[in-house]
């Protein structure tokens, strides 16, 4: 997770509607003078669009203050959405959670000359700070953690 999404997931985590609710990330995506912040949320059961519009009104006016507080003044756009089959992955935890997994995942910098990957989640490495990746027949990529983008679950893998 990028550091502006890290610290806002950091703001959010207390709140008291994700007493109710998990937190699974934070994203935030498109131009900076009206960029878009996605909070994924997820409870036992899934959520549905009314639990999404009530983690949205409850969550607004402490984000508000937050984005103050922070000099971003300018015009934004708040989602709140359920992490889907396609869940996103943002932590450590959650690849561990997801090992043996179809994943699709885009890295900042290229590995072997390659930025998007699709494979299986092989192994999760706290010692090498990595994930190793099976992308096909006796082929596997090892991926450091700082080095990936985005990172969700291949629910429709070929």
């Amino acid at each position: 997770m990028e550091e502006r999404s890290l610290k806002l997931f950091e703001f959010l985590k207390d709140l008291p509607v994700f007493r109710r609710y998990s937190l699974v990330g934070v994203e935030v995506i498109g131009a900076a003078h009206r960029p878009t912040y996605r909070v994924y949320a997820d409870r036992k059961g899934g959520i549905d669009i009314d639990n999404c519009a009530e983690i949205s009104r409850e969550i607004a006016p402490a984000f508000d203050e937050y984005l103050s507080g922070a000099g971003n003044k300018g015009a934004y756009l708040l989602e709140v959405s359920s992490p889907g089959v396609d869940r996103p992955l943002f932590f450590r935890e959650d690849f561990y959670a997801h090992l043996r997994q179809h994943l699709v995942l885009r890295t900042h910098e290229p590995i072997e000359g390659r930025r998007n990957f699709k494979g299986v989640l092989v192994a999760v490495s706290r010692e090498k700070d990595s994930i190793e990746l099976e992308v096909g027949t006796d082929a596997s990529v090892l991926i450091p953690f700082a080095n990936i983008k985005k990172c969700n679950i291949d629910f429709f893998h070929e």
